[in-house]
């Protein structure tokens, strides 16, 4: 888990999008309690990001992206032309897998050209 454990989720999570080239990202964080997220939680919400932001990536490569965070969820939101992967990803099984590893619950939804995605930790 490495540094992450020793900066809030809602910092690492900054800086991180804050470092993506190529990919417009509006991150807003709220809330209070950022030092109660247990730190397998706080990891395994910054690693399904992660991999969230690699599929956007991969299949909408000029989207616009919003993410908003809170002590107890997640949402992703972009928006772009989607390209159909070729059906061998593994990105979403991951997640899912992350988030059943810390009783939260996932929830992805494409329409046309959105992508969203939703993750509740809050039980995590």
């Amino acid at each position: 888990m490495g540094a992450l454990l020793l900066i809030r989720l809602d910092q690492a999570l900054a800086y991180y999008l804050s470092h993506i080239d190529g990919l417009k990202v509006d991150f807003h964080a709220d809330g209070q309690g950022w030092d109660t997220i247990p730190s397998e939680t706080a990891y395994q919400v910054y690693r399904i990001t992660q991999e969230a932001i690699g599929n956007i990536i991969t299949h909408q490569p000029d989207a616009q992206v919003k993410i908003s965070l809170t002590p107890s969820r997640l949402n992703v939101v972009s928006t772009g032309k989607m390209v159909q992967g070729d059906g061998r990803g593994i990105g979403l099984q991951s997640m899912l897998n992350r988030a059943e590893s810390i009783n939260a619950e996932l929830k992805t939804s494409s329409q046309e050209n959105t992508f969203l995605l939703t993750l509740d930790f809050g039980n995590a």
